[in-house]
């Protein structure tokens, strides 16, 4: 992980407790975003910088070998190791009462440490990991490692209901993982035209903005969503708006060659809601390649419901019992470009439909999905394991 604000359930999360009075150091990859080897984020949130030196000497020097599996099994098994032991003395030297890992290139070091030293650990598993379309020599990896150290966990916490299952009953954990949602800190409705503006600049009119935010990539339908974009209304527009990886990489330099359709680069993430407050319509996708997807549980939903956006998004289990459900969207085939562009013309041109699933959007974020709600449900569980760990250090003292 690059920054903190690149993870908002971990940024959100450092920010209640530093609310609390706790103090919060995290360990971050020295990365194009990092100016010094540590910062302070706010006055009790710091972060420290590591540099994996392998995984720079094979990009600057060994690029030619890339498409080599062999290669690639060394390299990261070389890198793993280099940033397990960096992570590692880093982590002794914090002294944590608590440890808590952000999904699974963490768990290894977290659990070594804290259970070296009689500390409590938390496993914080965003994704599965293991579940995910990567090659099938790197989900073995994550699987094995995953398999192996969550047992050591004494809080699993994942934000969807279908993925704590699969942690229950097929990693056999001693203790029910705990499910909190990514939600956003709530924020009222921000009054934005940016991307209106944007248009205006360009001399296009504009009736409805469509916009994706997020991760750019094949598992993310975004051919799916641009295709669709072709059969929007002539005044209904799609912007894209994040981070490209692979062929998608400077795919905001690609935008002319489509209709309806303004592509722009990353937004820092504080800055993020300004652009989503001044779309009308969100749209998120998953194509169903692993269970990770099929049981996605996004931010980017909550984002969209914060600033009013009606969500046309999967019809998948756990996005239908919160989209359709509270009637805050449309759920589709997100690999079917006619159902995502039907979808949105209907929202597009019925305005009653439109009114009411915004006017849901904003009293449900106000009322149900938002971070200070989660962080309720989550912060005794944070108290019991710091005394817990309280109550060993303690004991193992007087044994000494």
């Amino acid at each position: 992980m690059k920054r903190p604000e690149h993870c908002p359930p971990l940024y959100n999360t450092a920010i209640s407790l530093v609310k609390k009075g706790y103090e919060v150091v995290g360990i971050f990859l020295f990365s194009e975003y990092s100016t010094t080897k540590k910062e302070t984020i706010i006055p009790g949130f710091s972060i420290i910088f590591i540099s994996l030196t392998i995984r720079d000497c094979c990009n600057r020097f060994f690029k030619n070998l890339n498409s080599n599996k062999i290669f690639l099994t060394i390299r990261y098994l070389l890198v793993y190791i280099e940033y397990s032991i960096k992570t590692i003395y880093h982590a002794i030297k914090i002294n944590a009462d608590l440890y808590e890992a952000h999904d699974i290139q963490a768990i290894l070091p977290t659990a070594v440490v804290a259970k070296l030293f009689t500390k409590k650990f938390l496993y914080r598993a965003h994704e599965l990991f293991a579940e995910k379309s990567e090659p099938v020599w790197l989900s073995y990896i994550h699987k094995i490692k995953e398999k192996t150290f969550i047992k050591y966990a004494d809080l699993v916490v994942t934000p969807e209901k279908n993925r704590a299952l699969i942690y229950e009953n097929e990693y056999k954990i001693s203790t029910k993982p705990l499910i909190i949602q990514n939600t956003p800190i709530y924020r009222p409705k921000i009054s934005s035209q940016i991307l209106y503006e944007k248009f205006k600049e360009l001399n296009i009119n504009v009736s409805k903005i469509v916009i994706y935010q997020g991760l750019l990539a094949d598992d993310r339908c975004i051919d799916e969503i641009i295709t669709a974009a072709e059969s929007f209304h002539d005044s209904v527009k799609l912007v894209i708006i994040g981070q490209g990886f692979g062929r998608w990489y400077n795919y905001y330099k690609k935008s002319n060659n489509f209709k309806n359709l303004l592509i722009l680069p990353y937004v820092n993430y504080n800055q993020l809601p300004h652009y989503t407050a001044s779309a009308d319509i969100g749209i998120l996708m998953y194509r169903n390649t692993c269970r990770n997807n099929y049981f996605c549980a996004p931010n980017k939903l909550f984002e969209y419901m914060m600033m009013g956006l009606p969500v046309i998004t999967c019809n998948y289990p756990g996005l239908i019992e919160i989209v359709e459900k509270n009637e805050i969207g449309l759920c589709v085939n997100p690999e079917s470009p006619e159902e995502i562009a039907s979808a949105v013309n209907k929202l597009a041109t019925d305005n009653e439909l439109y009114n009411k699933m915004s006017n849901n959007c904003l009293m449900l974020s106000k009322s149900k999905y938002n971070w200070e709600i989660e962080f309720q449900k989550f912060y005794p569980k944070y108290k019991e394991l710091l005394q817990d760990s309280t109550l060993e250090k303690s004991i193992n003292e007087i044994n000494k």
